[in-house]
């Protein structure tokens, strides 16, 4: 049965096998992917790894068109909260806003391509990300991680001061949500 979020996000669990020396898992196996998602859309697609110190905020990227990026996202160590808004003007839920609170063993999830992502590392993390095509910088767009006018967890949340937030130039310079509804 697939474990579908409201606006269209897959949770896939995540297989840990622990003993005495540790555990180990699979940061992607096709096969499952495919028997939770019924999607193959694995071969020949790029896969990124990032480190993120604690209060980094990435994100909202997406691309635009025949770019637009699918991800299978995984925290490999430490903690986040993911931050998906559904981009769709076809989907019910276009515009909405969903969180996931990622650990190595909660869960991954699987982001459509009509989503917006980013997210906030609540601790220092590694993070690993599959993306169904590669990246291509002339699509890159995204969505300001502090418009006020979004709830986002970091801006919403009391133990989060907004001037520890660290975010890329780039990230600060995207426009507000509204500007980029005007521009779908």
């Amino acid at each position: 049965m697939v474990d579908r979020s409201t606006t269209g996000c897959i949770r896939i669990p995540n297989k840990i096998w622990e003993d005495d020396r540790g555990h180990f898992t699979e940061v992607f196996n096709a096969n499952a992917f495919f028997e939770h998602t019924k999607l193959d859309w694995f071969a020949g697609k790029q896969v990124n790894f990032s480190y993120s110190y604690k209060n980094v905020v990435r994100g909202m990227h997406f691309q635009r068109g025949i770019h637009a990026q699918a991800k299978f996202v995984r925290v490999l160590k430490g903690s986040i909260i993911d931050v998906v808004i559904d981009l769709d003007q076809l989907s019910k839920t276009f515009g909405e806003m969903e969180t996931f609170h990622l650990t190595p063993v909660s869960y991954s999830l699987y982001v459509p391509n009509t989503h917006a992502h980013g997210f906030w590392a609540l601790e220092d993390t590694e993070f690993i990300y599959v993306c169904d095509r590669a990246y291509a910088p002339s699509a890159e767009s995204g969505i300001n991680p502090l418009d006020t006018s979004l709830p986002f967890p970091w801006l919403a949340d009391t133990a989060a001061n907004p001037e520890e937030l660290i975010l890329a130039p780039k990230d600060r310079a995207h426009p507000k949500f509204r500007d980029v509804l005007l521009g779908l």
